[in-house]
């Protein structure tokens, strides 16, 4: 657990737990020990479920950081996105194919002007069969149609959502998501549950945007594990056990 007052960028305290010490009662502990005799006005989160009560007992104020309300979103949607472009990439390899195949029936047997007659059977069985992959072509390149502009509905809800927290005034940010919300019948059942969830807590996650000396994210955490520990020293202290086997 690891605090950085964003102004100093200084650690105020962190400490190494055991995963199942992670608990209500520990963080409570362990917020009120870091922030004893020190004048606090905002505490940023990552959103995890503990954390409102908790600050509002010891009389701060709860910003969740943006970034991490963003990744609730696109952990899902990528997921989502992901599964679309393998079908769309497996339609084009169809479409391909496909349209090598009727390519490869002309070649055979070059089309004629008018009519076959009755006798070139084995004109009308070309025929056919380069018909029923062209319908094969048509369905599938419809179906592409419709997935490519599925996946381009959902970056434009992200986009839109990503917009409402990069808002430069709280009244410009609630219109943006009033607007989108007045259509929530009409998203995707994925942006809807996540827009479900934002307006619970909306009002915390636009601190920012009321006050600007409240950073947007908690990211001098983030980059403390991520930047200034290297990924070695990360993966040892991720766990009790690997803290401790360094420290011996």
């Amino acid at each position: 657990m690891t605090i950085i007052d964003s102004h100093t960028r200084l650690i105020i305290n962190d400490q190494i737990i055991r995963r199942e010490e992670f608990t209500k009662e520990t963080i409570k502990k362990y917020f009120k020990e870091s922030f004893k005799g020190l004048k606090l006005n905002t505490i940023i989160t990552d959103g995890y479920g503990a954390y409102p009560e908790i600050i509002e007992e010891i009389g701060a104020k709860h910003h969740t950081c943006t970034f991490h309300i963003m990744q609730g979103l696109m952990l899902p949607l990528q997921k989502h996105i992901n599964k679309r472009n393998r079908i769309i990439k497996s339609l084009k390899e169809q479409i391909e194919k496909t349209t090598e195949k009727i390519e490869q029936l002309k070649s055979k047997m070059p089309p004629k002007i008018g009519r076959p007659k009755k006798t070139e059977k084995k004109l009308i069985k070309n025929q056919n069969q380069r018909k029923k992959l062209k319908m094969e072509n048509d369905r599938n390149k419809f179906k592409l149609k419709q997935i490519k502009n599925e996946v381009k509905e959902y970056l434009e809800y992200k986009e839109k959502i990503s917009k409402i927290f990069k808002s430069k005034t709280i009244k410009t940010a609630m219109n943006r998501f009033n607007k989108l919300n007045e259509k929530f019948d009409e998203m995707p059942e994925i942006i809807q549950d996540f827009m479900r969830k934002l307006s619970k807590k909306l009002e915390i996650t636009l601190n920012h945007t009321k006050n600007r000396k409240i950073p947007s994210t908690n990211n001098l955490a983030e980059l403390l594990f991520r930047v200034t520990f290297p990924g070695k020293i990360k993966r040892i202290f991720r766990t009790y056990k690997g803290a401790q086997d360094k420290f011996d």
